[in-house]
């Protein structure tokens, strides 16, 4: 090594001796300003208790003494960029640290603090390819066995939350591509970043799921006109259009276009819906559906005349534009809008399927709501029928408006979303849990519905077991665990992540 190298590294040394604050106050200081937002002030972390900040600050100290010998390398092969993005590492390792401010263009201002220039043009390397090569090796071998130690302790579980977190960011600010590190982050390489395996598998997961539809929709068996029954007689109602399909039969007051379909959208429903959830769920064998299309007229007179129905029930049924019986296995809806008809149609029989199949019932609102939406959006294209509490975010208006928003089949859920859940007041995953379909604010039915998608797309391999263990009276705060191998909050993190990859 030259002497004068040497010399001014020493120089160097002083310098930067003189600049930099008490490693342990530095280190606080980076601690408050990355986690202050997710730590409580009381951790052992900043007590130091397991010596992990003078660990990592001897660790930090070696790194850049090694950093600036290779700064020297790098300035006599010519190879100015990598040189720096060395300054840029020890930057990271040491903040005050003069040389490399000085020489990434910074200024020091007043008060102490640097600022970098408005305008700095990036350096070009002019050094052999070799060079590069040999400069990657030469890093590697300096910031390998530490960032090797941290890995290792983050693997072993033995590191507390405070710590882990540190021990994360000084491998990816050091090592970015560090493929132990993302394997154990749960992530890996798509289309030249790094992303959650979720989000790689989902981007597989969604054609395979769309394919479920079409395959259905291309077996589904072709709907059998028949012929209004004694039982359609007693509702005093014209049924001009019936339709039979294996274990279904639709009658309706409009054409027979629209029974036959329903008819074939619910045998594509439960087909889909036992490849999708990876468990079958089955229509009651009498299964009946009553489309009526003419208007108030045809509700009065079939709320009126339906054998059986209490009369508080009629009433409460004179309220609604359609529902499933009380009682019974029978489905009617009386919407003007033969969409709407059929939205209701496919996204009632969804909750049935959960029933039959898992015993989810409305008591889990945010499965019962959130897996049929997605269904329904599957099967038919839209999102039409459902009704929730006044947001607990937003003023009546603009909650007005994100309700007409929603209901508009080219509005993107998910994107709507991944907003939502960066807004302060943002409903938490562990409350929306708990809430019956009763409960549910507009925010809750946004956060279901992206949760049932999650399940389906990027953790098919766990939603059954999930399904069933909630089915079973499990409460979420377990299921979750042990199911997806997450607690709830780190789920509620990954969806969130997976969201802003997924868009």
């Amino acid at each position: 090594m030259m002497v004068g190298a040497t010399k001014e590294r020493a120089v160097r040394q002083v310098a930067r001796n003189r600049e930099r604050e008490n490693t342990m106050t530095k280190i606080a200081r980076f601690l408050a300003g990355t986690l202050l937002v997710i730590l409580a002030p009381s951790l052992v972390l900043a007590q130091d208790e397991n010596g992990f900040l003078e660990s990592r600050s001897a660790e930090l100290e070696r790194v850049v003494e090694k950093l600036d010998e290779l700064v020297d390398w790098t300035t006599k092969e010519k190879l100015f960029l990598e040189r720096d993005k060395l300054w840029k590492l020890i930057l990271f390792c040491d903040p005050e640290d003069f040389d490399a401010h000085q020489g990434l263009g910074h200024r020091r201002q007043k008060d102490g603090s640097w600022e970098p220039p408005k305008e700095r043009r990036e350096p070009r390397n002019f050094g052999k390819k070799k060079d590069l090569e040999t400069f990657a090796e030469k890093l590697d071998a300096i910031v390998g066995p530490y960032v090797g130690s941290l890995v290792d302790a983050l693997e072993s579980g033995k590191l507390a939350v405070a710590e882990a977190t540190v021990a994360e960011n000084d491998v990816l600010e050091l090592d970015p591509n560090n493929g132990r590190l993302r394997a154990y982050r749960g992530e890996v390489a798509l289309d030249g970043a790094w992303v959650l395996k979720e989000t790689a598998i989902a981007k597989e997961r969604r054609p395979a799921m769309k394919d479920m539809v079409r395959d259905g929709y291309k077996s589904a068996p072709k709907p059998k006109q028949a012929k209004p029954d004694d039982f359609d007689g007693k509702l005093g109602l014209p049924f001009s259009s019936v339709a039979e399909a294996s274990f279904v039969r639709v009658a309706g007051t409009g054409d027979m276009d629209e029974v036959a379909r329903a008819a074939q959208v619910l045998h594509v429903t439960q087909t889909f819906f036992g490849k999708a959830l990876g468990k079958e769920g089955k229509f009651a064998p009498d299964f009946g559906v009553y489309l009526l299309a003419g208007g108030n007229g045809e509700k009065a007179a079939f709320i009126a005349n339906y054998p059986g129905l209490p009369d508080r029930y009629r009433d409460y049924l004179r309220q609604l534009e359609g529902s499933g019986l009380q009682d019974t296995d029978d489905f009617v809806h009386w919407a003007k809008d033969d969409r709407r008809r059929l939205d209701a149609l496919v996204h009632f029989s969804v909750g049935w399927l959960l029933e039959d199949a898992f015993k989810i019932t409305t008591k889990e609102g945010w499965a019962y709501e959130g897996f049929s939406l997605y269904m329904t959006r599957e099967l038919v294209g839209t999102r039409l029928n459902w009704f929730v509490l006044p947001s607990k975010m937003l003023d009546p208006q603009a909650d007005t408006a994100l309700r007409a928003k929603l209901v508009d089949s080219d509005t993107n859920w998910m994107n709507e979303a991944h907003v939502m859940l960066e807004k302060e007041g943002a409903p938490r995953l562990a409350d929306v849990l708990k809430k019956n379909v009763n409960e549910l604010t507009t925010e809750d039915l946004l956060l279901a519905y992206v949760t049932a998608a999650y399940l389906l797309e990027a953790r098919f391999d766990a939603v059954t077991d999930l399904l069933t263990k909630l089915g079973g009276t499990m409460p979420p705060s377990q299921a979750f665990p042990q199911a997806l191998g997450m607690k709830i909050d780190v789920v509620e993190a990954r969806i969130q992540r997976w969201l802003s990859e997924r868009r």
